[in-house]
């Protein structure tokens, strides 16, 4: 009976390669900006949860707030509105495959384009993509103030930001967009550090840097 029972209850705690790869990633930018318990709570489908919160804070006894909010903030359009429901309580995200396929969603922004501008949809200014799994089925984002970016430009012209992300094995292009007002100023916020191209719509193109600090404090670069 015992030769039965050990393989069967072994593989009931077992968790799939894209949870644990996820939890790693998350644990270790966690560790790596000293945070703890609550903030570097992870919000996910409440079925994995408990996993997730034991594996990265110890602190897993109820899975009830995922079960109430993980839905809905990934069904809301409202970024903004997304980001309130889960200010103060959520330092990370972690996005599985289902069935949404409406573009403006959170769940879109963040599991299909990680964050990126897509066509009209506006991209996201505070998931900082921390790993995706090698079937792209799990994807984890901190949560993060953002850095902004600084410019002049012609007044009332478009400008993108953009720059190339690593996350895991794979590169990912994270463009952001805005509008200079009538005296040509501009900022925008953005989820990742790096080097930034910044675009008007008149061709001119600048660089800047953003450091990881910038990011994850919330502060401001210029482009000049």
């Amino acid at each position: 009976l015992g030769m039965v029972q050990v393989p069967v209850k072994t593989s009931q705690v077992l968790v799939e390669d894209g949870t644990y790869g996820a939890a790693t990633a998350i644990e270790a930018d966690a560790a790596d900006r000293g945070l703890e318990h609550p903030e570097n709570y992870v919000l996910s489908r409440w079925g994995q949860n408990r996993v997730y919160n034991y594996f990265v804070s110890g602190e897993s006894r109820s899975y009830a707030y995922a079960r109430q909010t993980y839905g809905s903030f990934l069904a809301t359009t409202d970024s903004d509105e997304a980001r309130n429901r889960i200010s103060g309580r959520v330092g990370y995200v972690v996005t599985t495959e289902t069935e949404v396929e409406e573009p403006t969603t959170m769940y879109v922004r963040l599991h299909q384009h990680f964050g990126s501008q897509n066509g009209d949809v506006d991209g996201l200014a505070h998931y900082r993509p921390l790993f995706v799994s090698e079937d792209g089925g799990h994807k984890a984002f901190a949560v993060v103030p953002g850095g902004t970016i600084q410019g002049t430009a012609a007044p009332n012209a478009t400008v993108s930001v953009a720059t190339t992300v690593a996350v895991s094995d794979r590169e990912v292009t994270y463009e952001r967009q805005t509008t200079a007002d009538r005296n040509g100023e501009f900022a925008v916020t953005v989820a990742n550090p790096g080097t930034y191209t910044v675009t008007a719509a008149d061709g001119a193109e600048q660089t800047v840097e953003v450091p990881e600090q910038t990011v994850s404090d919330g502060g401001n670069v210029t482009a000049e």
